[in-house]
């Protein structure tokens, strides 16, 4: 049972902690037990599945694909760059930066489609092993796909 101890009252010129008289008790003006009452713990409501593809829920989802990896193309092109430049070659960020851009445009679709579609089945990241599978199922679909289109660029 939880407990919670409080002052009723507060009488002036006692030492915290100090014996209340049976008079002050009677008053009120001692300090208390008073139970609380406990927290339910009956389960929440279920969440709203919701589902389906809003404008902001598509934007999120390509927006935050588009951001991630330019983000770590710019990161990688950078470090490139600087590593041309120690071994005495001449290189710029921008140069790197437009050799790897092309390569990471299929990762970028690939993410920004997986993002779009547990955008519409939020619900299917429930069941642990059917993500699992789809996952191991969604890399050999990728490399299909991608490995074409990176020898092509």
């Amino acid at each position: 049972m939880l407990a919670r101890i409080g002052l009723v009252g507060v009488v002036l010129g006692r030492k915290p902690g100090a014996l209340t008289s049976p008079a002050d008790r009677a008053m009120g003006m001692a300090s208390t037990l008073q139970a609380m009452s406990s927290p339910s713990l009956a389960p929440a409501a279920p969440a709203d599945p919701g589902g389906g593809l809003t404008r902001q829920g598509v934007l999120l989802a390509v927006g935050g694909s588009l951001l991630f990896w330019s983000l770590l193309t710019l990161a990688l092109a950078v470090s490139a760059a600087l590593d041309s430049q120690r071994a005495g070659q001449t290189a710029t960020v921008l140069g790197m930066l437009g050799r790897f851009w092309p390569t990471t445009t299929p990762q970028m679709g690939f993410t920004a489609l997986i993002a779009l579609v547990l955008q519409a089945y939020p619900q299917a990241l429930q069941w642990p092993r059917r993500v699992a599978v789809v996952a191991l199922a969604a890399v050999p679909v990728y490399l299909l796909i991608s490995t074409p289109l990176v020898v092509l660029i």
